[in-house]
């Protein structure tokens, strides 16, 4: 589901100054204020006013819309100045506890691949720690004045989670400590001590810390955005890959990427966005190396599905989860029910990763109500539009639907 602005806005994407004058045909001057809002929903506005400042463009961006960017770029440094401050002491107060972490997505990306935190604003700040380092690092972030909803749980929650509860604190990003870098149920075989092992030496925010070698840095960044983000965040996680590409692209061994893909059977989330990369954003694969990688089953409508998704995120008119997408797929009034009491009446142990009690705790049983409070609050109004069959929200439903299924392709 192209358009002329969201055309416009990946052109000036990929561009490059050594490319030339960049020629928009398809927009005029006052469709820039749409490139702009089209930008900003997708998590790029920042990256867009940095590569317009290298560019020749035509028709030139009107004077209104450049301060809109330069203030949108200007607020993303502000962010990060404060966000690096915050992450600052929290790798200090770590690496007083003997606990050197993996720094990994956002954190990393701004430096390590960015070299500018302003072109990689992040919501919250994700570590890798060690199993026997998790009781010490949660330890120090609470000595700092972080809080959590409720205490760790291992005996249960290792099987079913990869991070603690997010850490939070009054002005600071949520900080969350993993001990691996995907749920255990997703299927995927990630090996982590091999990923330490292989980890390198790196510097964030002045701390020596650790950092992914470059490709499992990569296969982490296909995977997130395919199997845990669904192609929802925008292009925000597109431009990560593309740039990691750009950064590393003297250094990646292409033929350890593809054994690592198969070892931790992510093969397909890694085909499938490096194909997105390169052919939205023009990514530097090597000649040759796609072909290589293309997994049994491919088709080329999951590349379709899956962009389609990142272009249009951001113009969904109600939020619009995959559970509730679920339900309106499962097909037939009876299948339906049978769905929606599954989203609204989840286990024990699923409802205790969100509520302070435990799956074995009378007291969990007192947090439905609460839960299905919750859940008509935000969602109640799609529900609502879906089943009057309100054609917006049934597309909007009938596409994620769509990426349920894609992603369970990824999966494998």
């Amino acid at each position: 589901m192209s358009s002329p602005t969201i055309d416009a806005l990946i052109r000036c994407l990929r561009a490059a100054p050594a490319d030339g004058p960049l020629r928009l045909e398809a927009v005029d001057a006052s469709d820039w204020k749409e490139i702009a809002q089209r930008a900003r929903g997708l998590s790029v506005a920042h990256l867009l006013y940095h590569r317009l400042q290298t560019l020749e463009v035509t028709p030139p961006v009107p004077p209104p819309v450049w301060q809109r960017l330069q203030r949108f770029y200007l607020e993303s440094a502000g962010f990060g100045m404060r966000l690096r401050h915050h992450l600052s002491g929290v790798l200090a107060a770590l690496g007083a506890a003997g606990v050197t972490p993996i720094v990994l997505k956002g954190a990393y990306l701004a430096e390590g691949v960015y070299r500018n935190p302003a072109l990689r604003p992040m919501n919250d700040v994700d570590l890798l720690v060690r199993q026997a380092d998790l009781s010490a690092a949660q330890r120090s972030l609470l000595d700092l004045g972080y809080h959590t909803a409720r205490d760790f749980r291992p005996e249960t929650e290792f099987a079913v989670l990869h991070h603690l509860l997010p850490l939070n604190k009054e002005g600071a990003p949520p900080v969350e400590i993993h001990w691996t870098i995907v749920p255990p149920a997703s299927g995927f075989a990630v090996d982590v001590e091999g990923l330490w092992q292989r980890s390198r030496p790196a510097t964030v925010a002045g701390a020596q810390v650790r950092s992914l070698c470059p490709e499992e840095l990569l296969l982490h960044l296909c995977m997130h955005i395919s199997f845990q983000h669904r192609f929802s965040a925008g292009l925000l996680p597109l431009c990560d890959i593309a740039e990691t590409l750009r950064r590393f692209r003297q250094a990646l061994d292409w033929g350890q990427l593809r054994e690592r893909a198969v070892e931790w059977r992510a093969a397909r989330c890694l085909y499938l966005s490096l194909r997105l990369a390169v052919d939205l954003l023009g990514a530097e694969v090597p000649d040759g190396v796609l072909p290589t990688l293309e997994p049994e089953g491919w088709d080329p409508a999951f590349a379709v599905q899956a962009s389609e998704q990142i272009v249009t995120v951001d113009e969904e008119p109600l939020p619009m989860t995959h559970d509730l997408a679920r339900v309106w797929g499962a097909g037939g009034l009876q299948k339906q029910a049978a769905t929606l009491l599954q989203v609204a009446f989840p286990s024990p142990e699923i409802l205790s990763r969100v509520y302070p009690a435990s799956p074995s705790s009378w007291r969990i049983y007192l947090y439905y109500p609460v839960h299905l409070a919750h859940l008509l609050s935000r969602y109640g109004r799609t529900a609502w539009r879906l089943l009057r069959r309100d054609e917006e929200m049934v597309a909007a439903a009938e596409r994620r639907e769509r990426m349920n299924a894609l992603r369970e392709w990824i999966r494998g």
